[in-house]
């Protein structure tokens, strides 16, 4: 999770030196971000919980099948899938499910 800390932070601290936040509007989103490994934990206040687990059917159906009994009503899960039906991995749950595919933004194109 640390890892994870630290890629958002540089690329947040990248978006800075190009202009696109400032200082104090990349501290403010630094400061909404939070990372656990405890799945509960995860679940009980989230606004929005982003999934990136191996793209295994059964590992995504299990574990929306779970944050679906610990989320509130409501919280929207999101599948970082890029191989699976979206629609497949929503019906196992009650929740509103979003697709979000989460990519790097450290290619420069100028």
């Amino acid at each position: 999770m640390q890892s994870a800390g630290k890629s958002i932070e540089a690329e947040m601290r990248e978006a800075v030196e190009r202009g696109r936040l400032d200082e104090g509007e990349m501290r403010e989103g630094l400061g909404r971000i939070t990372t656990t490994e405890d799945l509960e934990e995860a679940a009980s206040g989230a606004d929005l919980v982003v999934e990136a687990v191996l793209e295994r059917m059964d590992l995504k159906l299990d574990l929306f099948g779970k944050l679906d009994e610990m989320r509130p009503e409501h919280t929207i899960l999101a599948t970082n899938t890029s191989t699976m039906s979206p629609t497949e991995i929503a019906a196992g749950t009650t929740a509103r499910i979003a697709a979000s595919r989460c990519t790097s933004s450290t290619r420069r194109t100028s």
